[in-house]
């Protein structure tokens, strides 16, 4: 039976997760829930390690999370909630960095970063290097561990990166050129959560959050 997670003694709440890079709508998605609904279980925003977003929801350590396509969803049931086109991060002297617009095509071949889940286990570029890779004919570049080293990687000219235009800040990240890819599928930012949880109070901000989303 799902219930609303309480650690340490606290008191009964929602814990609504996300990578670091969607604090922006996990705050907005947690705090409209909040003041909307006071005097119901409140939510609490947490940010999850990306190797374990998906488990966490399994083991019942988070009840809702918010995940980027494409993820496993075997056991889960999730909502769209936001799409957002993709820009590309080029470092200072990549052939494409002073362009305003980049076709997909362009981006043939290039090499990305790979984001390790262990010592031994990169996870598959796909899940974090964009949309279904075989649109891009891309090629694994090196691992990292952290949104540092993936900077870095691009930065140095060793990779490219691409990324949803809303998780990359306003002022493009020092070195870095950030420029719209035109011909790629969006990316799709989903609320989602274990299929067979039957909880009001989940499915109550469930509900907020794609109503907060269709306005």
């Amino acid at each position: 039976m799902w219930r609303c997670s309480c650690l340490g003694g606290e008191a009964p709440h929602l814990r609504i997760s996300s990578l670091g890079c969607e604090a922006d709508r996990l705050q907005l998605l947690v705090s409209s829930y909040n003041e909307d609904h006071p005097d119901q279980v409140p939510a609490k925003g947490v940010f999850a390690d990306r190797r374990e977003q998906v488990g966490d929801i399994h083991s019942g350590s988070v009840d809702v999370t918010l995940l980027r396509t494409p993820f496993d969803n075997r056991g889960l049931d999730s909502d769209r909630l936001w799409t957002d086109d993709y820009v590309a991060l080029l470092g200072g002297g990549h052939r494409l960095a002073g362009r305003t617009v980049v076709e997909r095509e362009e981006l043939a071949g290039e090499v990305h970063p790979v984001w390790s889940v262990g010592p031994t286990a990169p996870v598959p570029g796909a899940r974090w290097t964009g949309p279904d890779t075989s649109l891009l004919d891309w090629k694994p570049g090196p691992v990292v561990h952290d949104t540092g080293q993936y900077l870095s990687a691009i930065r140095l000219g060793e990779a490219i990166g691409l990324a949803p235009r809303t998780v990359v800040s306003a002022a493009s990240p020092e070195g870095i050129n950030v420029v719209p890819v035109v011909g790629l599928p969006p990316s799709e930012l989903h609320v989602a959560w274990l299929a067979t949880a039957t909880s009001p109070d989940l499915a109550r901000f469930v509900r907020h959050a794609g109503q907060l989303a269709d306005h």
